[in-house]
């Protein structure tokens, strides 16, 4: 036979009243090893012509999908052969999977680092006996020359007071060093400061949110809620004498420019601005009549509209005031409003028409801006 040949004996397995093993192996070429000893000795390793190329044993189909791996990903080799070190090859896509376990890792990241595990186990040739993990790597290097370039290489034994070994490039050639405790403090530090750091974006993405993003989707909807209803005519006008009043539920203060829940109340402005003292604004339940209370506006309260000056705007909260000066408007309930202009003896120098009725819907939450958005 013309090629590479390889004997595997055990010694210690074989009966003790044998007094030496020793196995010659020819080829056509020349001889290729002679492995002598006795039992319980390590064996001795001739080198023959044929056989100083070392390889892996049917590597290209065991390895093939490796090179197509995307991160996050782990690779187990266990490259086995006569009297190697005991332990696995791992090819990571990142270092991480050596400073902290998957699990860990997989729950820090939100399943980011979950891995794609692949494990395969391939058989070396002509590394001859006692092969140190250096000499398994050059088989590695150049059966996957692109993946070891670009991943970590590291040798992790079975035996945990034996180091764990990684090969990294400098240069033109690959160092081996041991993984020390520095390297998980690293790590560690690394990972702290990254979790921070998405800790530090969530929370300015969170007051981006609520403080910029959401007063200005819930303003454009105002805009679009009260310019919808300032469409609106009414069917028919009352005989008695007053001026028209629009109530419109909306989920921006536009008067003092912060989202809250509430109905604006808009109307033109009246002359004689200065025969009244204040404001005097009714609100009652068409539903619940026994619900009704009256609020008392101070003239400067109530100011005019940014769009058109000859409009003024009045904001009425959903929640009760602090104070207890009034009620709170009930979700699920219509409302009607009417406005009167209060002298100074406290008489009603005039007052509006009752708006129309606007019923009171629950405050859109958090979830709802996408869907607001989309409008």
């Amino acid at each position: 036979a013309s090629g590479v040949l390889e004997a595997h004996l055990a010694p210690p397995n074989i009966d003790s009243s044998i007094a030496a093993v020793s196995a010659h192996i020819e080829s056509a070429d020349a001889p290729i090893t002679v492995l002598s000893g006795a039992p319980g000795e390590h064996l001795e390793s001739h080198w023959g012509s044929a056989h100083q190329k070392p390889q892996l044993l049917a590597s290209n189909e065991t390895l093939a999908d490796v090179k197509r791996f995307v991160a996050p990903f782990v690779l187990s080799l266990r490259v086995n052969g006569p009297t190697l070190p005991h332990g696995v090859w791992q090819i990571m896509s990142t270092k991480a999977y050596l400073a902290l376990s998957v699990d860990w890792l997989v729950l820090v990241s939100a399943g980011a680092l979950l891995p794609r595990v692949f494990s395969a186990e391939v058989h070396v040739l002509g590394v001859g006996l006692g092969a140190k993990p250096a000499q398994v790597f050059s088989l590695l290097e150049q059966e996957l020359q692109d993946v070891v370039a670009e991943f970590p290489v590291a040798w992790v034994p079975t035996s945990r007071d034996e180091p764990v070994l990684i090969y990294e490039k400098s240069g033109k050639h690959f160092h081996e060093r041991h993984v020390k405790a520095a390297d998980v403090a690293e790590f560690c530090l690394s990972l702290a400061l990254n979790v921070a750091g998405a800790v530090a974006i969530a929370i300015y993405m969170g007051y981006f949110m609520v403080r910029v993003l959401k007063p200005y989707i819930l303003s454009r909807q105002s805009e679009a809620i009260l310019q919808e209803s300032a469409s609106h005519r009414l069917c028919f006008m009352p005989s008695t004498p007053g001026w028209q009043l629009r109530a419109t539920q909306v989920e921006f203060n536009r008067v003092a420019g912060v989202s809250q829940p509430g109905v604006l109340l808009r109307w033109k402005r009246r002359s004689n601005f200065d025969s009244f003292k204040r404001y005097k604004v009714y609100c009652y339940s068409t539903e619940d009549h026994g619900h009704k209370f009256a609020i008392h506006v101070p003239k400067q309260d109530v100011q005019a509209s940014k769009a058109n000056q000859t409009q003024l705007d009045y904001f009425i909260p959903l929640e009760e005031k602090k104070s207890g000066s009034r009620d709170a408007l009930r979700v699920g309930q219509s409302y009607k409003f009417q406005v009167a202009r209060v002298g100074a003896g406290g008489h009603e120098v005039d007052k509006s028409f009752w708006s129309a009725a606007v019923h009171v819907d629950p405050p859109a939450s958090f979830t709802d801006l996408p869907f607001l958005v989309t409008k």
